[in-house]
């Protein structure tokens, strides 16, 4: 059932992306169109850039990949995803590996420490946070290209 939600997930990720480049990381921010964008392994995520198109074009972007090989980069301190209810948020996973920068799997992160739960926002699909073993939040948005 968990694969048929996140399935599900995925696909309104795509129909309801991130549209704006300003809510990407501010280092990101009007460099967007910039990223090359390949198809990858999955055919009904065509056109997303892969965590090698990310971390090659922005070696200091702090990510982490979730299933189906989709990136979800940090937002900037003001972005719209910390003004998001994440009351009733589901945990979707938890950080494998940290410090990774080349052979990306899902769960693997560039900066978030290895146990770092994961969680999906209820109603939008795309926002993502990251619950810290202190307490404090950090908010993610997957990259989505529609």
């Amino acid at each position: 059932m968990k694969k048929f939600f996140f399935i599900i997930a995925i696909i309104l990720c795509v129909l309801t992306s991130c549209k704006n480049d300003t809510d990407i990381v501010e280092n990101l921010e009007d460099k967007t169109s910039e990223v090359p964008y390949f198809e990858n392994d999955t055919p009904h995520i065509i056109g997303n850039p892969t965590p090698e198109d990310v971390y090659n074009k922005f070696e200091n972007v702090d990510f982490f990949v979730i299933e189906h090989n989709v990136v979800c980069v940090k937002q900037a301190d003001d972005g719209w995803v910390q003004n998001l209810d994440f009351t009733g948020a589901e945990k979707v996973g938890e950080i494998e590996r940290s410090e990774i920068y080349k052979e990306w799997q899902a769960w693997d992160s560039t900066i978030l420490k290895v146990g770092t739960e994961i969680f999906i926002h209820p109603q939008r699909t795309e926002a993502y946070m990251a619950l810290l073993e202190n307490g404090d939040k950090i908010y993610y948005c997957a990259w989505l290209e529609g």
